[in-house]
């Protein structure tokens, strides 16, 4: 059923106590912006992200508006989305509430009647973050703004709130799970254990530092130029803070141990994995035919981000250097272009020796904080 009404998801927030803006913050596959958007479109039409960066957001393929009073917290995204929004009524939610259930927001758009909004409130306590709004608190919002009153409670004193009661609520979901919100690396980690216990086969609940990590791939013909373009962003990224990673893709095979070596016996043996350890480091080498970049990527702990040169044919996320003329690899997930775009090719364009700006470039795709 499609109500007549709409959604937004706020995504304003710094994320200062997460490495990575939790919106992107992945969930058993899915990120936790794409699993709100997932539960709310069978129920509503009109879906908007509400964020002031909306480059890194880009990739929902769903409506995007900024706030009109920036900088001012959550009271102002609800006011953007409500300004912005195709119907009277807008269900506002945060983007860190990986378990939203559709059932109780669509009893909540049905029951807010001549009220202002409905805000469900649980142990005594409201969320102002996943509640409905009709367009009427627009001016009560814009008072409490221009008078530097941000608090969303500011606002429930000046305007007729429906409290949905803890009771109604319980009949319908579990509130320590659909209110439950991820702040710290903690919470998402138990947000896993969550999950594991709502479905019917065992989930794994990944260690906090061992999931995959986010990557990118660096794509373009020989000799274009890749190798060059990975190694400045690799300088880039370790002078900004983070620690990255590096994959290249040998399509055409490679040869990694030397004839008649210990580890070349070990392997022709018949062992499946080999390892060398030195003083200065240790390599693993792995016989498997069939393995793929996230067979890779499961190996890179401890690390934000991991640069991956190679895999043109595939719809990873990537940076195309190109000289110019046609280009014959995929161009799904396409983020920038370093050097000439190819022609019918419309993504942001760069030198490829501006490291900074590329850099910058993959930082709001994929939702890095700074």
């Amino acid at each position: 059923m499609v109500l007549p009404a709409s959604a937004a998801i706020l995504a304003g927030g710094k994320s200062k106590r997460m490495r990575v803006h939790k919106a992107f913050l992945e969930l058993a596959g899915k990120t936790l912006m794409e699993r709100i958007l997932w539960e709310l479109s069978p129920y509503f039409r009109d879906v908007l992200i509400v964020t002031n960066d909306p480059v890194r957001y880009r990739r929902f393929g769903t409506r995007i508006v900024s706030d009109i009073y920036p900088d001012m917290g959550p009271l102002s995204g609800i006011h953007s989305a409500l300004v912005h929004s195709e119907h009277r009524y807008v269900f506002v939610v945060a983007c860190d509430l990986p378990f939203v259930n559709g059932l109780l927001v669509k009893r909540m758009v049905e029951s807010i009647e001549d009220y202002d909004c409905v805000v469900p409130k649980i142990n005594g306590y409201t969320e102002p973050l996943y509640a409905v709004y009709a367009r009427s608190c627009i001016r009560y919002i814009e008072n409490c703004l221009l008078e530097k009153k941000l608090k969303v409670s500011d606002l429930f004193s000046q305007v007729r709130v429906k409290y949905m009661e803890e009771k109604d609520i319980c009949n319908i979901v579990d509130p320590s799970t659909t209110f439950y919100n991820v702040n710290f690396p903690q919470d998402w980690a138990q947000a896993w254990k969550i999950l594991s216990k709502s479905v019917s086969e065992q989930v794994a609940v990944p260690n906090i530092a061992e999931t995959t990590p986010l990557f990118v791939t660096v794509v373009g013909t020989s000799d274009s130029g890749k190798t060059a373009l990975v190694t400045g962003l690799v300088k880039y990224f370790t002078e900004r803070g983070f620690k990255v990673g590096t994959v290249k893709h040998c399509p055409h095979g490679a040869d990694l141990d030397r004839e008649g070596k210990d580890t070349w016996r070990h392997a022709h043996a018949g062992a499946t994995m080999t390892g060398l350890l030195t003083p200065e480091g240790y390599v693993i080498q792995r016989k498997q035919r069939e393995a793929d970049l996230g067979d890779v990527l499961g190996h890179f702990t401890g690390v934000d981000l991991v640069l991956v040169e190679g895999f043109k044919n595939q719809d990873y996320p990537k940076i195309l250097v190109h000289g110019g003329g046609a280009w014959e690899g995929s161009v799904t997930g396409l983020i920038a272009v370093a050097g000439t775009p190819p022609p019918g090719i419309t993504a942001p364009v760069f030198d490829p020796e501006d490291y900074r700006q590329i850099g910058e470039e993959i930082f709001k795709y994929l939702g890095l904080d700074k």
